[in-house]
């Protein structure tokens, strides 16, 4: 870590607090997911859990951005998770005393979804209050390296505890996890501008609101982002999470024992593309290396469409090859596809006034979120019509389109946007 960022109490404090929480989740989702499937034997049962947890941060999410502009922004931190403190401890009685059943999750589900939506955008915005600009690259690929260490620890822990306690302890752990998160918050000096609310409320609201659509409206730069940022994760979103299930189980056959190698290997390439970002941005500007990482991805998930073409497969007539080829391909695309959510993240925060931070970030939260199963869906269709190479060959085009595209217009942008980036 950088010298300066070591230092600087408030953000380790931010930093700890998140993980901790974000590995109590974690656990809880992996926990849930086997409860769920164990008490049902369902996938669409399963299927609609993730729903429900979906649903209210698309709502939400906007609408939060706006509350986390005019709130003190570290109270919303302290408060959203002493409330999961407080519904993990109830799940967790009625766990010990009683049984939990779908009802319980699927309530469990929506609160903590919406509790979400509050908190990610004042969390997002909260970063760059504590860090000086220069030094954004660097947090926010300390906090990205954090949270892939605790996506990485997070579910062979689950997996043990589940196994030995059940879900009770999961439960408990988790409420835990957010008790020492809320002190931790509490323990963080962030200043914020509270607004003072004058006439009629809703008004007002809907007025901010509108201010923070026309702020990226009309900012050039953070529109294209946007426009970008969905399509991204749509085609991300689809040919990764459907497509490497699809490939390593249907086309290369491989044994759970390879795929659980496959996902390991995934999380690591996330956590050195997040170690490398800060020496890489040091070199390249954050526009410059947005647009080179994406072209990067599509010429990665060309390669990808190679190595599974059933030509290439016979050619080769060894499936364990053509795994590790794959999975090399695959690891070299994490990485690089790290730089694209640190890069994004960044130019965001660099572009935008302290006072509509919440809005902005919240604003490109929800159209990841609403990418995702979009591109989910679509790719779900194509991998049950559609050869997986020419899938992969069209998502590569995709993505170079938009990376040519992307040169050509941040290039073109104001110069003095440039010069902040640049900062």
């Amino acid at each position: 870590m950088e010298k300066n960022l070591i230092k600087n109490k408030d953000f380790i404090l931010l930093i700890i607090g998140k993980v901790i929480s974000f590995i109590g989740t974690r656990m809880n989702s992996f926990a849930f997911a086997l409860y769920v499937l164990t008490i049902t034997g369902s996938g669409s049962k399963f299927a609609s859990i993730l729903i429900v947890g979906i649903i209210p941060q698309i709502i939400l999410t906007p609408v939060c951005g706006v509350l986390a502009d005019w709130l003190d922004r570290k109270k919303i931190m302290v408060y959203i998770d002493s409330a999961m403190a407080i519904l993990f401890t109830t799940l967790s009685v009625i766990a010990f005393i009683s049984t939990i059943n779908l009802t319980h999750i699927y309530i469990a589900v929506i609160l903590g979804s919406i509790c979400q939506a509050l908190y990610n955008p004042a969390a997002g915005a909260a970063i760059p209050s504590l860090v000086e600009k220069e030094l954004l690259v660097k947090a926010n690929s300390i906090d990205s390296t954090v949270t892939t260490l605790g996506g990485l620890i997070a579910p062979a822990i689950a997996a043990a505890i589940y196994g030995i306690f059940g879900i009770k302890i999961i439960l408990l752990l988790n409420a835990i996890s957010f008790i020492i998160a809320s002190i931790m918050e509490a323990m963080i000096n962030l200043k914020t501008e509270v607004k003072k609310l004058e006439g009629n409320v809703y008004k007002e609201f809907f007025n901010d609101f509108k201010i923070g659509f026309d702020f990226i409206v009309g900012n050039n730069f953070l529109k294209y982002i946007m426009i970008f940022c969905f399509f991204i994760n749509g085609v991300l979103g689809g040919s990764m999470s459907v497509g490497i299930p699809f490939i390593c189980k249907i086309v290369l056959k491989i044994s759970d024992m390879q795929f659980g190698l496959t996902e390991t290997a995934m999380v690591f390439g996330s956590l050195i593309g997040a170690l490398l970002s800060p020496m890489i941005a040091k070199k390249i500007s954050l526009e410059r290396l947005f647009s080179l990482v994406i072209l990067g991805c599509g010429i990665l998930l060309f390669l990808v469409g190679i190595v599974v073409n059933s030509n290439i497969i016979s050619v080769v007539n060894n499936l364990f090859v053509t795994w590790i080829l794959f999975l090399l391909i695959l690891t070299t695309f994490t990485i690089i596809a790290t730089f694209i959510n640190i890069s994004m993240g960044t130019m965001m925060q660099k572009l935008t006034p302290n006072n509509m931070l919440g809005r902005v970030m919240a604003t490109g939260g929800t159209i990841a979120i609403i990418a995702m199963p979009f591109g989910q869906v679509i790719y779900g269709v194509l991998f049950d019509k559609v050869i997986t190479f020419y899938i992969f060959v069209v998502s590569a085009a995709i993505l170079t389109t938009i990376a040519l595209i992307s040169f050509k217009v941040l290039k073109a942008q104001d110069e003095n946007l440039v010069a902040i980036l640049e900062e």
